[in-house]
């Protein structure tokens, strides 16, 4: 189990967001595209219980970008998000539940089956969402901070997926 993850933050600091974003990507490349297919590159790792993980590169956009307004524009995503960015590397290490405080949910998508899965690491006040994939597995589709009360709220109607801890 892993103490630290702050240790694991990329350092954006002296970087404009156009240097930023490149590091980003690189590192996203580097660490989550894996395998090579026909036509693409993706990354398959597991989450916590051993189900599929598949990272797709057209997932780096809404991962690491943000709306400049949520409330009127909830699907635009032109902002760069340096907070998500920083946090690159905690994303599989969160879906594996490495961080002592990680939790796992199953909620519903619009009102739909128990469809979206969401690791909440609480020392860390960060999100990761995974949407089920037709073939089996999971889809990683974005991972942010956000302040307790919002990650309550998110969970309010999902069920909990026990963590065996060691």
């Amino acid at each position: 189990m892993l103490r630290d993850a702050r240790s694991l933050l990329i350092n954006l600091a002296d970087l404009d967001d156009k240097q930023a974003i490149t590091k980003t990507s690189l590192i996203y490349g580097q660490e989550y595209m894996n395998k090579d297919t026909f036509n693409n590159r993706i990354g398959v790792f597991q989450t916590h219980d051993g189900a599929e993980l598949v990272f797709y590169l057209d997932s780096f956009q809404h991962a690491f970008f943000r709306s400049k307004d949520r409330l009127l524009y909830p699907d635009d995503k032109s902002i760069f998000d340096r907070s998500r960015a920083e946090r690159i590397r905690w994303i599989h290490l969160v879906v594996l539940a490495q961080f002592d405080s990680v939790e796992c949910w199953e909620c519903r998508g619009y009102g739909q089956a128990f469809d979206r899965r969401i690791y909440i690491y609480w020392e860390g006040q960060y999100i990761a969402w995974l949407k089920k994939r037709t073939r089996g597995g999971y889809k990683f589709e974005t991972a942010y901070c956000a302040p307790k009360e919002y990650l309550k709220r998110c969970v309010q109607h999902c069920r909990r997926i026990k963590i065996p801890r060691d």
